[in-house]
């Protein structure tokens, strides 16, 4: 599958669902991925891949949708991920840092992390 595209869909909340196919029109195009941002909370949310398609910069290229909607759309300072604690290094690759403790949510281990484009030190807000 190729010709993967994301598509932006808005209602209280802002959802980029990604899609793959198999021909170059993608006229058989799938859910592939799909990441939520709330603008009320400055929250990204759910962020979803297929695992067939983990690995691929899918969840990054989402990620970077919805950095650019919360910052350059919704003229925030920052963006919030409240993430899994399996998932923090992924987000940490992403730009974003830890924030507070780790804390237990539904029997999972979170983090609260930050992404902050002002941030000086690398490329494009990152932090090294």
């Amino acid at each position: 599958m190729y010709c993967r595209k994301l598509r932006r869909i808005r209602s209280p909340t802002v959802h980029f669902f990604a899609t793959a196919s198999h021909a170059a029109d993608d006229t058989d195009g799938v859910a592939v991925g799909t990441v939520q941002y709330d603008p009320a909370t400055n929250r990204l949310r759910q962020l979803i891949v297929d695992p067939a398609h983990r690995r691929q910069n899918l969840g990054a290229r989402m990620v970077d949708a919805v950095k650019t909607e919360a910052i350059d759309h919704h003229q925030r300072d920052c963006l919030k991920v409240q993430a899994w604690l399996d998932s923090a290094p992924f987000y940490a690759r992403q730009g974003f840092v830890p924030r507070g403790d780790v804390y237990e949510s539904n029997g999972v281990l979170c983090q609260v992390m930050i992404y902050d484009p002002k941030k000086k030190g690398s490329r494009d807000g990152y932090i090294s």
